[in-house]
């Protein structure tokens, strides 16, 4: 039996802190509600199972969008986006 939307919700946002999951901050500073995004888009195959959501702040949602690469700015080589639950926050920002 898989759990209700409200329940992943609760367990996204747990597992989070109540922090974005990309810029760290914490939903207590932000005027709007997280969301809940899918770390790997649906549209590029990933599913609403908890360990491909994430819980992320309205400015990372967006900015990410349904997007899992982007150009490298210095290379222009497509490099894969942050993965909350395979990458390290901090190997990846300062």
């Amino acid at each position: 039996m898989s759990a209700s939307w409200v329940e992943t919700t609760r367990q996204v946002t747990a597992r989070a802190g109540s922090r974005c999951e990309y810029c760290r901050m914490h939903q207590s500073l932000q005027g709007a509600t997280f969301h809940i995004e899918h770390i790997t888009p649906r549209a590029a195959g990933g599913s609403d199972a908890a360990d491909n959501l994430a819980l992320a702040c309205p400015s990372c949602n967006l900015g990410k969008s349904d997007r899992v690469r982007v150009p490298d700015p210095s290379t222009a080589e497509a490099v894969p986006l942050f993965n909350p639950r395979t990458d390290l926050w901090a190997d990846h920002f300062a």
